[in-house]
Formats: structure tokens, sequence, C-alpha cells
């Protein structure tokens, strides 16, 4: 079977990429570049995956310093966030970027399938294919990690559309297409886990975003990692350790990372479709 409608992004024809992966079976988009699993899941088995507890320490302190750098990211000039922008995250898990924001200044709202797992104001349960908000909303949506656990991306970029003003933004951090260790580790790729079915490449990013009369403004590979994230990701209990101040200081300190999984992309409203 291939996904029968091409790619989501371009509209170029898949071939079968990767037969058996922890996704499941993955499609590439020979144009574009774009990834996705086919056949998806249903909403039963995305739904059972996104009905856990809250983070513990060790996922809240290196999610805090991830988003620590996407609040500096939103005041670059590229970007050009002000104080008092009205922002929507979408995906917003256990609110953590929402708190942040909140604290930096932004007016900001957060909507989760499961946003039950951080009971606060800031956040609601919302479906990202119907998002609860008037048209033109907001200044800026952003998702962060969170796209790629859409089985429809097109549709969750439309109502990004939708809520957003007129020459209103949009950033978006996913694991990106065709990295270095993607075409190392193959159906191996840590990217390859339950629950992602999405990959995008700077180009099917541009394409996707421009259907929505979106311009890229800004789009960045360079990341930074701590001990304590690549510790985690090999599944190194770190609860402990992060108690500890002196320690924790050390751990968390963020490094660069010279191969990465990730893109960060920003982009700008340029036509103003109703």
């Amino acid at each position: 079977m291939t996904p029968a409608l091409g790619c989501e992004c371009c509209g170029g024809a898949m071939g079968l990429a990767y037969r058996r992966t922890r996704s499941g079976p993955v499609w590439r988009c020979a144009r574009c570049g774009f990834l996705c699993v086919d056949p998806k899941p249903t909403p039963a088995e995305l739904g059972h995956l996104y009905s856990g507890l809250p983070g513990d320490e060790t996922y809240r302190a290196r999610h805090t310093a991830l988003f620590r750098k996407y609040l500096d990211l939103l005041s670059d000039p590229v970007v050009a966030v002000p104080k008092g922008a009205r922002v929507l995250d979408v995906g917003s898990g256990d609110g953590y970027f929402v708190e942040m924001a909140r604290g930096a200044g932004l007016r900001t709202v957060g909507c989760d399938l499961a946003a039950h797992r951080l009971p606060s104001a800031g956040c609601c349960t919302a479906d990202s294919l119907r998002l609860p908000f008037p048209n033109s909303t907001f200044d800026l949506c952003t998702l962060w990690f969170c796209l790629e656990h859409f089985p429809h991306p097109v549709a969750v970029i439309g109502e990004c559309r939708r809520v957003t003003r007129s020459g209103g933004a949009i950033a978006i951090t996913v694991p990106r297409a065709g990295a270095v260790l993607e075409h190392l580790q193959r159906h191996h790729w840590s990217q390859f886990i339950p629950g992602h079915v999405a990959f995008f490449s700077l180009e099917s990013l541009r394409r996707l975003l421009g259907r929505f009369g979106y311009r890229v403004t800004s789009a960045r590979s360079r990341h930074q990692t701590s001990v304590a994230q690549a510790l985690v990701a090999r599944g190194v209990a770190m609860e402990a350790a992060l108690r500890m101040p002196l320690v924790r200081s050390v751990l968390l300190k963020q490094l660069p990372n010279p191969i990465t999984n990730v893109i960060t992309v920003t982009a700008r409203l340029v036509e103003d479709r109703a």
C-alpha cells in the first residue's frame, strides 16, 4: 500500500523508505523529502499514547531548557514577537512553555488533547483539527515538537492559519527528515517511535507553509543538548541527580550538538486568506 493521495506537502509521489520502524512503515516523497507513516495510527491508538501522567523532574528540566531557547528565538528581530502578543501553543502537553511565555509577558494559551495532565487556566483540551478559537485571534502559533504527532499536518496548519491574524507568524520545531542520523541509523532512527507519524525537511516545510500564505523567515538546524538530555535519551534515570543543585547545574548546561535530529522554522503570513 502507498499513501493514496501522494505527499501532503507537495503532492509528489511517495515511495517506501523503511518497511519496519517503531513508528510503522515509513514512506518518503522523492520531490520534497517529506516522510510519513502509513498506515496511520487510529485515534484510539493515539489517545492511548497521550493519556499518561505529567512528565517527571527530568522531563520538566530538559523541556524548560529547550523552551527558554525558544523564547529567545521569539525575541529575535527576524521573528520580533512583542510583549503582550497573543500566542497559541498548539500541542502544549504539560504546559511548561505556556507558563514560561506568560512569565515573559506574552498572552499565551495552550491546547492539547492531553491538557488534563496540567490543570491550568492557561491550557485547554482541544482537537487541533478544530481549534476552539475565532478567526484571526492570535499573533503567533507555536508548535514545538508536536506537528510530527499529527496524522494530518495539512489540516493542523490550516487551522493555525485560520486563527492567526493577517501578518501573524508561526514557529515550528520538528524531527528533521534527511538528518545525518536518519541516514546512518535508518529504520532504527531515534525519531521513529510510536506516535511520530510525520517528519519534515526544510523544503517540505516551505511547501506546506506556502500553501497557506506563510513565507519562511528563519530555519535553524543547529541544536544544543545537555548531558542530562543525552543520558535520558539512553534510558538513564536522572531524577535523583537533578535534585542536587550543583550536579543539576552541570548536567543541564547546554552544549553544542553537531549532529542534530531537528529543525526549527519560523514563518510569517504574507498573503491574507479569509
